[in-house]
């Protein structure tokens, strides 16, 4: 079974340094389905939409770039 991870609360992210402040923003389109599925995977494994598909989206991004960072 997967660990759950916990939601920051806003101190937790009132507290994150001006070098980890995310100021970029992506908005993604999709339907009310897609949506749906997304919010689900992504509450089942205790996190928020946004969390989730960053967590996945960078994850590929450095599977894809030979495991790399940003």
């Amino acid at each position: 079974m997967k660990k759950m991870k916990e939601k920051r609360s806003m101190t937790d992210k009132k507290n994150v340094s001006a070098k980890e402040a995310k100021e970029e923003a992506i908005n993604v389109r999709c339907t009310a389905q897609q949506k749906r599925l997304l919010e689900n995977i992504a509450s089942r494994e205790g996190l928020g939409v946004s969390t989730w598909l960053l967590h996945v989206g960078l994850r590929v991004a450095q599977d894809r770039s030979g495991g790399g960072g940003p």
